[in-house]
Formats: structure tokens, sequence, C-alpha cells
């Protein structure tokens, strides 16, 4: 996958390359898609995931040793690793369509208008997101005072996103639960929206011995279980798990074709 990127930029670095005598040094469309808004960093959210069967043919160490899991790894097995990944290609991709666009290597029959319009929306798209893979939650806790006169305090975390001028806010924000709920049930709901049967504490049972792991998730017979690592020093990166399915949602709203 990385690979793949890469290749991508190097596309990318061409291009720019051979228009180096065409274009202002200093142009402003041009630094843009120079600038990398995402680094290489790679999605952390708490989570170990690996398929039951390959608990059945390793033993429950290979999600619990760290250097065991990772030699079996693969993104396809976790859904939000996956989306990460596609977004990270797609993200690059759309760096390569936007200097085609800017150097009119697309041929449309286009208004000068319509292509400035383009470039714009393909900007902000590509703003945008940047703003997914990247998520910066912040949290923030509010209490609620019902008729009864209880309190009820609810957690909440909030990211940026572009609006459509193209200026970045933190104007995303997303209910992650009851301040006392368990990261375990706000994970689970997760995979239950995704139309996975979800097993809660699930007990592994391997000759004489069992382990209880946090969760497995069922479907069409298909069974991977997560195991949540320390989830009370590591709550960050569960809130980057919640705020990158809120983008992961928003970005579908205003792109439902990808």
């Amino acid at each position: 996958m990385y690979q793949e990127v890469e290749e991508i930029k190097q596309t990318l670095n061409s291009l720019i390359t051979n228009l180096r005598n065409k274009i202002r040094y200093n142009d402003p469309i041009i630094k843009f898609i120079e600038k990398d808004h995402v680094g290489i960093n790679k999605p952390d959210f708490g989570m170990r995931i690996l398929p039951l069967q390959l608990i059945d043919q390793y033993g429950p160490e290979t999600l619990q040793i760290e250097k065991e899991y990772l030699k079996r790894y693969k993104p396809d097995y976790n859904y939000y690793d996956k989306m990460w990944y596609s977004h990270f290609i797609l993200y690059w991709k759309d760096k390569v369509e936007l200097l085609k666009k800017y150097t009119g290597q697309v041929e449309e029959l286009k208004s000068p208008l319509e292509i400035y319009n383009d470039i714009n929306d393909l900007m902000i798209k590509i703003e945008r997101r940047s703003c997914l893979l990247n998520p910066e939650p912040r949290y923030v806790e509010q209490k609620h005072q019902r008729v009864s006169g209880d309190t009820k305090e609810y957690k909440f975390i909030r990211s940026y996103w572009v609006d459509d001028n193209g200026h970045k806010k933190r104007m995303i924000s997303r209910m992650v639960g009851n301040k006392f709920n368990h990261l375990e049930e706000e994970v689970g709901n997760l995979f239950h929206s995704l139309q996975f049967a979800v097993h809660r504490s699930y007990r592994y049972v391997s000759g004489d011995s069992s382990t209880v792991f946090d969760l497995v998730i069922e479907r069409e017979n298909y069974k991977l279980v997560i195991e949540l690592k320390d989830t009370k020093n590591n709550e960050s990166k569960f809130n980057s798990l919640f705020m990158f399915d809120e983008l992961l949602n928003r970005y579908r709203e205003e792109y439902p074709n990808g």
C-alpha cells in the first residue's frame, strides 16, 4: 500500500518538475499540491483485530503478544484501518488530478469559471480528506439536567472540518456516551452500526484453558476477535477512532461517489 503511494508521489513530483520553467516559483496552487497535509502516520485506533480462525491456529498469544500479532495482522481485518488506507491513497491521487486540471491536461470543454470552480472544489475535497486522515479530537464533558433534577454527564469529542469556503474550523461534534460508559461498549456499538453481530466479553476455550476477549464481531459466519489495548492510558486513540468514524460519515455525505 505504501509502495503505491510512493509511486503516486513520484508521478506527482515528475509532473511538477516538468512544469518548473512554465510556472511562477511561488505559484499558490502548486505550493498547495506540494504540501503534505497528511504525513506517513499509520492509524492506531487502540485495537488489535484478528480472525478467530487465526486464534484457533496459533493460539491466544497471537493477539496478546505484540510481536506475534504484527506477524499476522493485515489492514483488511480492521474496517477502520482499511478505510484509512484507502483514503490515504486517494488523497495523493486527488493531488495528481488537481495538478492535471490546473495545467489543462484534462481535456474538458469548460469555461474559465467552470475550470476555476472545479479546481476550488477539488482543493476543498483534498483538505477535507486530510481532516479525515488526521482526526484531532478535543475531549469535552457536558452536564445535562433532567426535568427530575438529576444531572447526567456526557462525553463529547470535537474535530476540524473544512467549510464550503475552504476555512478549517472545529465544527464536527460527536457524543461518545455517558461519562461512565465503558469503552468496550462504545467500540461494540461502532461495529454493530456496521451490521456486525457483537459478542462482548467473549470466552474462548482451547483444550483445558480459556481466555476472555473483549469483543468478537461476526458477519456471515466470519468472526473477528478484538482486544482493546490499555483503555485507560490509550483513551486518546479511541477518541481518534470515534472521530474517524464520524468524519468518515460526514465525508460520505459530502462525496457519495468517493
